[in-house]
Order: structure tokens, then C-alpha cells, then sequence
């Protein structure tokens, strides 16, 4: 593969520095160690940051270990259960669609992963306007179910 780049999108992806590390990390320290160029997108906009990262804009680009962080700018809450945070999922996924990696960052392989299912969709249509690129969705969670024993939600 000549193509050594790797997006991975997690809304929720956090480095150690910033609180409770994230697996994403994990998987991107390997990948660094085995020669891909790692590119992390994850949302201000998570609750289990205990320190926020400084962004200036939508996008703030940041080194941790090796890996680029793009941060996107996201709106706070509080309530993990709450409608804010449902509504910063789809903010995230929104803002994404306007970012430009310019022809020579394209990656090889996107990889999205759920808690939100909404970034689906731009994993999926970066697929669509650069066929060659790999895309691979990772689901964590299984819903509705999670809504339901957690959120207390109505199955119906």
C-alpha cells in the first residue's frame, strides 16, 4: 500500500492528557508503530474530557504521540442523557463535511467508529468521492438497546 494514511473518526476519541485515554489511541499508537500516518477527528463536545483541549476555530489541528488530532469545535453539556448531547453528534458530523484535507492527505482507510452512528455518513461519502480509499465501521454500541437499558427509553 503506497497510501500509508489512516483517518479515524470517534466522536468521543480522547487522548490520555486530556482524561480517560480512549481505545482509538491505543489502536493509532499501533498503527504509528507500523509505519501509517494517523489522523484522529474527535469532538470537543465529550464528556469525559476532564481537561479541554485549546482550539482556536472549527478545526485545531494537535500532535499527541505522534498522531494528528483534529479537533472539532463542539458544543458543551452536561447531561450525558440529555438532548445537547444528542444534538453534538449530529454538529459533529455536520462540521466534518467541511473539512479539507487537500488531495495529498487523502487516507487509504477511514475508520469510523460508533458510539454515534451519525459520522456513518461521512465516512461514507468521502467512500464515495475517492473509491480507493477503504472505509471500515466499527459499531461499539448495539442500538436501541443501549438507549433502552440506559437511557431509560421506551422500546417502543
Amino acid at each position: 500500500m503506497n497510501n500509508k494514511k489512516i483517518w479515524i473518526i470517534c466522536h468521543y476519541a480522547t487522548p490520555l492528557k486530556y482524561g480517560h485515554g480512549a481505545r482509538h489511541f491505543l489502536l493509532a499508537e499501533e498503527f504509528v508503530r507500523s509505519g501509517y500516518d494517523v489522523t484522529v477527528f474527535a469532538s470537543t463536545s465529550n464528556f469525559q474530557l476532564e481537561k479541554l483541549p485549546e482550539t482556536k476555530g472549527v478545526f485545531t489541528h494537535e500532535s499527541v504521540n505522534g498522531i494528528e488530532v483534529v479537533w472539532v469545535k463542539g458544543i458543551r453539556y452536561r447531561n450525558p442523557a440529555g438532548i445537547v448531547r444528542i444534538m453534538s453528534w449530529f454538529l459533529f458530523s455536520f462540521l466534518l463535511l467541511f473539512y479539507r484535507p487537500g488531495k495529498k492527505s487523502s487516507p487509504a482507510i477511514v475508520i469510523v467508529s460508533s458510539l454515534s452512528l451519525v459520522p456513518v455518513i461521512n465516512g461514507f461519502l468521502y467512500k464515495k468521492m475517492h473509491p480507493s480509499t477503504q472505509f471500515i465501521f466499527e459499531v461499539r454500541d448495539i442500538w436501541p438497546q443501549t438507549l433502552i437499558d440506559i437511557g431509560g427509553y421506551s422500546r417502543h
